[in-house]
C-alpha cells in the first residue's frame, strides 16, 4: 500500500474497552442487587428488570472475552449494542408499565459517547440520529412520557451527542497524526525504517503461509555525497525529495516504499513475478533520468541510482536474510559501475 499505514500499533481503545468491561459488570451486578432488594413486585417490573440485567451481563461478558481474543471490532459493536438494548429496554419497560422513570434517558447520551469512543464516526452519527428519533417516537406512543419536559431532554441529548462526536473526531485525527509521525520520514514523507521492518516481517509471514513470492529492492543515489559537498545539504535534501517522489509515483498501490536511511531507499514488492520487478527497476532508472532537477537556478544534472534485488523465497525466508542479499546485490551494482540493477545470486 502506497499511502495507508498497516503497522500494528496498540490501539488505546482496545485497552480502554478491556478496562471498561469489568467496570460495567460491577455496575450491572450492583444494579441487579438493587432491583432484587428494592424494586417492588407490582406490575412485574422486578422480573422484567432482572431478566434485562442478566441479559446485559451475558452480553458484557461475551464482549470482554472477544476483546481478549483480539476481536476488537466485534467486541466494540457488541458493547455499544448492549448499551442501546439496556437503555431502550429500560425505557420501554417503564413506560409500558406506566411507571414515570426519566433516569434511563441518561443512558441515551452515554450510548452515543460509547459509540463515539469505540466505533467509526459514521456509526456514531447514525446512532445519535436514531436515538433522537427514538425519543420523539417514545413521546408520541407513550402518553406517560409526555409528562416530562421533553424539549429540554432532547436538547440535552442532542448537545451532548454533538459534543461527544466532535471531541472524539478531534481525538482520532490527533491519533492518526501521531501514528503518521511515528512511521513517516519527516523529509521525504515516505515510510521510515521502523515501518519497513515491521511490515516486511508481516509480508514475509503472509507470503510463506500462502506460498507467494515477494521482492525486495534496495537502492541508493549514485554520488550523493557530491550534491552535499558541492551545493550544500539543502541541495542534497532536494535530491532526496525528488527521488522519493519518483519512487512513490512509479510503484503500484500494493508496493511499499520506505526511506531506509541516508540516501538509501527500500521497496517491498509483494506477490509479483521476476520480470515485473525487473521492469519496475528499469522504470525507476528511466523516470529519474527524465527529471530536471534545479536548485537555486543551478541544474543538478541527471540523477542515477544503483539497485540490488532479493527475492522471497529464492534468497531466503527470513527478513534479515533478504535484506542482506539485497544489500550484497546493491554493493555489486556499485562495483560494476553504478546506474544498474543487480539481482542477488
Amino acid at each position: 500500500m502506497k499511502t495507508t499505514s498497516s503497522v500494528e500499533i496498540v490501539d488505546a481503545r482496545k485497552s480502554l474497552l478491556q478496562w471498561l468491561h469489568p467496570f460495567v459488570l460491577v455496575l450491572l451486578v450492583f444494579s441487579l442487587t438493587l432491583v432484587l432488594l428494592v424494586t417492588p413486585m407490582e406490575h412485574g417490573i422486578r422480573r422484567a428488570y432482572t431478566l434485562l440485567i442478566i441479559g446485559l451481563i451475558a452480553m458484557t461478558l461475551l464482549a470482554y472475552v472477544l476483546n481478549l481474543k483480539n476481536r476488537y471490532n466485534i467486541s466494540a459493536f457488541l458493547t455499544v449494542a448492549m448499551s442501546v438494548i439496556g437503555t431502550w429496554s429500560s425505557l420501554l419497560i417503564s413506560y409500558s408499565l406506566q411507571v414515570n422513570d426519566l433516569f434511563p434517558l441518561v443512558y441515551v447520551s452515554i450510548t452515543v459517547i460509547l459509540a463515539g469512543l469505540f466505533l467509526p464516526l459514521r456509526f456514531a452519527m447514525l446512532l445519535a440520529l436514531l436515538q433522537v428519533v427514538g425519543c420523539i417516537a417514545l413521546v408520541m406512543f407513550y402518553p406517560v412520557a409526555s409528562a416530562f419536559n421533553w424539549p429540554s431532554c432532547l436538547v440535552f441529548i442532542i448537545a451532548l451527542s454533538v459534543l461527544s462526536i466532535a471531541s472524539n473526531y478531534i481525538r482520532k485525527n490527533q491519533m492518526m497524526q501521531l501514528q503518521n509521525y511515528a512511521i513517516r520520514d519527516h523529509l521525504t514523507g515516505l515510510f521510515n525504517r521502523r515501518y519497513f521492518e515491521e511490515t516486511l516481517e508481516n509480508k514475509v509471514l503472509r507470503a510463506e503461509h500462502n506460498t507467494l513470492s515477494l521482492a525486495l529492492i534496495l537502492l541508493d543515489i549514485d554520488g550523493f555525497k557530491h550534491y552535499n559537498d558541492q551545493y550544500g545539504h539543502d541541495a542534497g535534501d532536494v535530491v532526496l525529495k525528488a527521488v522519493a517522489d519518483i519512487l512513490f509515483n512509479t510503484v503500484s498501490l500494493k508496493d511499499i516504499v520506505c526511506r531506509y536511511g541516508g540516501d538509501e531507499f527500500i521497496i517491498i514488492v509483494p506477490y509479483t513475478k521476476i520480470q515485473n520487478v525487473q521492469d519496475l527497476c528499469q522504470k525507476f532508472r528511466s523516470e529519474l533520468k527524465k527529471m530536471e532537477l534545479i536548485y537555486q537556478t543551478t541544474n543538478l544534472g541527471v540523477v542515477t541510482i544503483s539497485q540490488g534485488v532479493a527475492l522471497f523465497p529464492q534468497h531466503g525466508t527470513a527478513m534479515q536474510t533478504l535484506v542482506n542479499h539485497a544489500d550484497e546485490a546493491l554493493y555489486k551494482a556499485k562495483e560494476e559501475g553504478r546506474d544498474r540493477v543487480v539481482f542477488s545470486k
